[in-house]
């Protein structure tokens, strides 16, 4: 039915939850062992990439030593941590792996992902102070 619930209880020993409403009754349902969440699909791969130094004041210096990176062009795209993109510019990384990067971003804790031919390379967290 359709109506207002005011009032949940989970019993442990039978694994129900129950709901209580006024003038409609009781309804119980099976609880679920699973969680609901968002999985990481992509970890944090911070063996592809160092960001130095971290923390930093919005310019910070990109490292690899990956193979497919280095010497060739890639986007960087920083997320905050609400999964928004602040900043998204595509970047050259030099044959030793380098590429330094401004970012005018305030503080707070991000995501930066190395992209190149449509794929994330690396994620790694980076804060800004």
């Amino acid at each position: 039915p359709n109506v207002e619930v005011f009032d949940l209880g989970i019993n442990n020993t039978t694994n129900t939850i129950w709901a209580a409403t006024y003038g409609r009754g009781m309804w119980s349902s099976p609880t679920h062992k699973s969680t609901v969440g968002i999985a990481n699909t992509i970890p944090l791969a911070t063996d592809v990439i160092t960001i130095a130094p971290n923390p930093n004041y919005g310019s910070f210096e990109i490292s690899t030593q990956h193979a497919m990176l280095k010497g060739n062009q890639a986007n960087v795209r920083i997320l905050n941590m609400a999964g928004v993109t602040v900043w998204n510019n595509n970047i050259s990384i030099s044959n030793n792996g380098n590429s330094s990067i401004k970012a005018d971003l305030p503080r707070g804790t991000y995501i930066v992902e190395v992209i190149k031919d449509n794929t994330v390379f690396a994620k790694s967290k980076m804060v800004v102070f």
